[in-house]
């Protein structure tokens, strides 16, 4: 603490005395910020309140689209934070309250709508309300907040040049983290606040955010410092999934999560390959505008990963799955992340007038589920009389891989290219294609009406 106070004298004194030795103050700059890093590891050791973590996970970036980031940690009634501090001794911290709730969204700040004015518009910066001309020396200036906040006539041109060196390098060679552009301030990114409902918050590096955000950079990497005790609660849950009966080997779950401050739990598939490879397809036989007016149902959704990206993508989702603990979770990540997409809780053969055999689909994903229904004999009728009723244009169909130990006494036990012409056999679709290899040496392949 006596050190955090001192500091901004420190560095001060530090400057002026090493300002004509520019070789040596590099070398102290890097030796202190190193000093700075590993105590801060050291004190996550004792002080951290998330034991799912190690220091070094908790000093790690996520990453996050720009996009992701609509507010700031700054209340609307007050304008002050809702947690009084930015800082990154914050690390680690987990704290309740009301500090996410009715925070100011970025593109109200001024410095938002002048950076955009600025670099879209072309509109000097001088004509913002940020400019402050009558501040014609360092001396003047009253209040350290003013010094983040405003652009100064004493130095304006200097601060100018500043922001247009980091906009250039951004747009010509894209968004660097720290590690990347090997800073001696490792520390020093984006950092961000997580609300009770994974709503992410800015708290630091306002001009690299508004930049990343003005040139639709698809990713930028961010330090969370804290989170909200019902978040964090939440994740513990995920966490536990994440080594329960719904679980991969007791340690992972199946698929990765989307929210980007929840991609650190295990998983097993990341699931991008498989998306890839599916949105690519689409691509090629269905215009854009047309995706508002298509529909999608996942059959055996996990936790709902195609429905969040497709979505995104335009698509109205829908979502099968049995399993009433990972149908609840399901729903909890489709809430957080505001989505749209309807969830069917029932076992796919378990009544053949269920509601989702009266829907017609653009698309029906198929992915790694068939082959737990030929397993045995009864199971395997009924998933030929459902794929008679299914209707739809194009299934996207992964198959299993016949030698595993789970298939050794299987009803059935199809290799890719057999089971694809089973489905053709017994369903509306007539033709197929391999349109890939997932890393798990699985096919896919996409099924579909001539």
């Amino acid at each position: 603490m006596l050190l955090t106070k001192l500091y901004p004298g420190l560095k001060k004194r530090v400057k002026n005395l090493l300002k004509d030795r520019p070789v040596l103050f590099s070398v102290l700059r890097t030796i202190f910020h190193n000093i700075k890093y590993w105590s801060m590891r050291l004190r996550l050791c004792f002080t951290a309140q998330l034991s799912y973590y190690s220091p070094r996970q908790l000093l790690t970036p996520i990453e996050l689209s720009p996009e992701r980031i609509e507010y700031t940690d700054i209340k609307i009634d007050t304008n002050e934070r809702g947690i009084n501090s930015n800082n990154m001794y914050l690390i680690g911290r987990v704290i309740g309250g009301d500090w996410d709730i009715n925070t100011l969204k970025i593109e109200q700040l001024d410095i938002y709508k002048a950076l955009k004015d600025y670099f879209v518009d072309g509109i000097d910066l001088k004509e913002s309300n940020l400019y402050a001309a009558d501040i014609t020396s360092k001396e003047k200036i009253k209040g350290e907040a003013r010094i983040w906040y405003n652009i100064y006539a004493y130095d304006y041109q200097a601060r100018v040049d500043r922001l247009n060196k980091l906009y250039i390098s951004i747009k010509k060679s894209g968004y660097k983290s720290q590690e990347e552009l090997q800073s001696d301030i490792p520390l020093d990114e984006v950092r961000v606040k997580i609300g009770r409902r994974g709503k992410i918050l800015f708290e630091n590096s306002i001009h690299r955010l508004i930049i990343a955000k003005l040139l639709k950079v698809d990713t930028i990497p961010a330090i969370v410092t804290v989170r909200h005790s019902q978040w964090q609660r939440f994740k513990n849950e995920l966490f536990q999934l994440s080594r329960g009966p719904f679980s991969i080997g007791g340690e992972k779950l199946y698929q990765k999560l989307v929210h980007p401050d929840l991609q650190d739990i295990p998983y097993c598939h990341d699931c991008d390959d498989r998306y890839g490879l599916i949105y690519k397809e689409i691509c090629t036989h269905q215009k854009w505008d047309a995706f508002t007016k298509g529909s999608v149902l996942d059959i055996g959704a996990y936790l709902g990963f195609f429905c969040h990206k497709l979505e995104e993508a335009g698509f109205n989702c829908y979502a099968i799955e049995s399993n009433p603990t990972l149908a609840l979770y399901m729903k909890k990540l489709k809430e957080i992340e505001n989505k749209k997409f309807t969830i069917y809780k029932f076992d796919f053969l378990g009544n053949m007038n269920n509601e989702f055999l009266k829907r017609e689909y653009t698309y029906v994903l198929v992915l790694n589920i068939f082959h737990h229904f030929i397993k045995n004999k009864a199971s395997f009728d009924k998933m030929r009389k459902v794929l008679k009723k299914l209707k739809c244009k194009g299934m996207f169909f992964e198959a299993h891989n016949p030698n595993e130990k789970q298939m050794e006494n299987a009803y059935r036990n199809f290799d890719g290219d057999t089971f694809v012409k089973f489905i053709v056999e017994n369903s509306v679709l007539d033709k197929y294609k391999l349109i890939g290899e997932i890393a798990d040496k699985r096919n896919l392949y996409y099924i579909y009406k001539r």
